[in-house]
């Protein structure tokens, strides 16, 4: 260390060479050649693997490769679009993170060989990945999950992967089941000095921004190198280099870390190495960990709930855009007739009296029994597959989610220990309010289905027994009183209204211009359309469950903003003689035989082809030291 009354410590690094006969001796090159292992990309990521003989990298084709390094290639993982920019195992090998140039990280199971999470945590480029585990204290949680006791496995408890139907989330939801008593954090860096915390890999509990400010007041931006957690997870050390940018004034909500620079002036390429406080995680962390563990399953639900809104909304629109098409095909008959009646009153009117006008026997004629039955074939499939979406899975998630919600109401109570990490009860009554919405939403949604279902049953039934008359001449078509008034009100009320649809995401343009400001509905809101002269306005599922959505970063965003306000510098270093350059890209080391004192290094390095500069090549080596006596 260069102490300096008015600068930082500096450390500063220079070239070591061993000598000594007795020394060189005991390493040995353990084969003739190198294991070539591909082609590397610009950024040069490598990362062996903390528990297996495994090294993941980044190849030239933006693909991320692992390798059993005592076979062939493992996999290769391509199932991101954005350029990979950072790259990580987790503590116990079966996680493989990567950091994406536009700030989203990805969560791949090595063994599944499949994404398991994909979550945006920055808004710029990552450049710095770490995942560590608190080895201090085996951490647990203070309360027992109690959802697999109260519900059953197929309603949407932990052990439950059928409730999600999204495939991909079941092996996330599987990770954490296995991992719930173990508290791992999960760091990342961007070029803007961004450090974002993810417990449990995921669940986002803070994040800050660093800033380099000069004796004339001016901040600069950074860009996070590398990092490290201690293992009692009270101090983060983070290394950063200043990028030449002046930072710029608003920087959104993280909380703003300041590296004072007592310097003359800021220089571009400056390398700083910070020492964080982060005693809130190693105080807090079975806090946290309860917390993360929940919420990170109650996003899971929501994003589940989303799918399968995606999902029944695409079955149902392709079933009413072919009735629709019949219709208007009713439609053009009449105008081609002369007739001024619409389709309503025309079939109405045919239900009532028992014979069709030229026009509608002209459509019938056309259809034919066959197009009858093809057509109430596929609206009623759509109608079985809105209701099995419900039964099977929207309604098991919101009551798991609400007894989820429930559990962490009654923890936030527990203000001794958990008040200090953000939780509060009136913002998860807020959740609970929106989640008993969306179950009352979806109750709505089975009615109207049902109803739709019974009733264009009865209609398609007539209009088979009209189109059958019309072709072969024979055959009865008379309706008793209650089947006529059934079927007429039917076709008055909900043939040609889209009443699923209105209970699912339709809602009028006056509406959505509102929404626009504001994406989370409030009570003002609807007051505001009240006074307007909409006092019929009724929310759509999809409304109900951006509020539920919005709920959810709110009551868990109490627990970033606590924590990422409780994070503090502790000590900055000023490092100088530093180089980027480096060709030793990963190192590792294990212990030989049983038999044996041998040690074995295994060395990745890269090696720039002169035909090739832009893309280096990596090799394996393999060297074995004996300890000298």
């Amino acid at each position: 260390q260069d102490l300096d009354a008015r600068n930082h410590p500096t450390l500063t690094f220079s070239p070591v060479e061993l000598r000594g006969a007795s020394i060189m001796k005991s390493f040995h090159r353990m084969h003739a050649e190198d294991k070539p292992l591909g082609s590397l990309s610009s950024e040069r990521l490598v990362t062996w693997c903390p528990t297996m003989d495994l090294v993941a990298y980044v190849n030239n084709e933006n693909n991320i490769v692992i390798h059993r390094l005592s076979w062939s290639k493992l996999t290769n993982l391509s199932e991101h679009s954005e350029k990979v920019s950072a790259l990580c195992w987790s503590p116990d090998g079966k996680m493989l993170a990567s950091g994406h140039a536009d700030g989203r990280v990805m969560l791949y199971d090595v063994e599944m060989c499949e994404s398991v999470a994909s979550f945006l945590a920055h808004s710029r480029r990552i450049t710095a990945l770490t995942w560590t585990v608190c080895k201090g204290k085996r951490t647990s949680s203070l309360v027992p999950d109690r959802t697999t006791r109260f519900l059953p496995a197929e309603c949407g408890g932990i052990e439950d992967n059928k409730t999600s139907s999204n495939p991909k989330t079941s092996s996330s939801e599987g990770f954490l089941d296995q991992k719930s008593c173990e508290m791992t954090v999960l760091l990342s860096g961007d070029d803007s000095g961004g450090l974002s915390l993810h417990v449990l890999g995921k669940f986002c509990i803070g994040s800050v921004q660093m800033l380099v400010q000069g004796q004339d007041q001016t901040r600069h931006g950074v860009e996070i190198k590398s990092m490290s957690v201690s293992d009692d997870l009270s101090r983060i050390s983070v290394v950063c280099c200043t990028n030449g940018q002046h930072a710029a004034e608003k920087l959104g909500e993280a909380k703003k870390l300041i590296i004072e620079e007592h310097g003359e002036r800021v220089e571009e390429g400056s390398l700083y190495m910070v020492v964080l406080n982060s005693d809130v995680l190693q105080l807090n962390s079975s806090q946290l960990l309860q917390v993360s563990s929940q919420a990170w399953i109650v996003e899971g639900f929501v994003s589940s709930l989303h799918h399968s809104l995606t999902s029944i909304c695409q079955s149902w629109k392709q079933a009413w855009d072919q009735l629709s098409k019949k219709l208007q095909d009713l439609s053009t008959c009449l105008q081609q007739h002369d007739s001024s009646s619409n389709v309503e009153s025309e079939l109405i009117t045919t239900i009532v009296c028992g014979s069709a006008s030229p026009a509608l026997q002209a459509f019938l004629v056309q259809l034919k029994e066959q197009g009858v039955r093809r057509l109430e074939k596929v609206v009623d499939t759509a109608c079985v597959n809105i209701q099995q979406e419900a039964v099977q899975k929207m309604i098991p998630v919101l009551e798991s989610l609400m007894f989820r919600v429930g559990e962490l109401m009654g923890l936030a109570r527990w203000e001794e220990r958990f008040q200090h990490i953000g939780l509060r009860e009136q913002a998860l009554e807020s959740l609970m309010k929106e989640s008993t919405q969306c179950l009352h939403k979806v109750s709505e949604l089975l009615t109207v289905t049902r109803r739709f279902q019974k009733g264009y049953g009865q209609f398609s039934q007539w209009l088979e027994r009209m189109a059958f008359r019309l072709v072969n001449q024979t055959g009865s078509t008379t309706l008793s009183g209650e089947e006529t008034l059934s079927i007429s009100r039917f076709v008055e009320h909900h043939l040609t209204h889209n009443q699923i649809s209105g209970v699912l995401q339709d809602i009028s343009t006056s509406v959505i211009s509102c929404f626009d400001e504001k994406r989370c509905v409030n009570d003002e809101v609807l007051n505001a359309f009240k006074a307007a002269g909409h006092s019929s306005l009724r929310l759509t599922f999809k409304v109900h469950l951006e509020r539920l959505k919005d709920a959810v970063e709110f009551s868990f965003g109490e627990t970033q903003q606590c924590i990422s306000s409780k994070i503090a510098v502790d000590n900055v270093i000023r490092l100088s003689g530093f180089t980027d350059d480096k060709r030793c890209l990963a190192l590792s080391s294990s212990s030989g035989s049983s038999d044996s004192d041998e040690h074995v290094f295994q060395l990745i390095a890269s090696k720039q082809q002169q035909d090739a500069p832009a893309a280096p090549s990596l090799s394996l080596l393999r060297i074995g030291c004996i300890p000298s006596r």
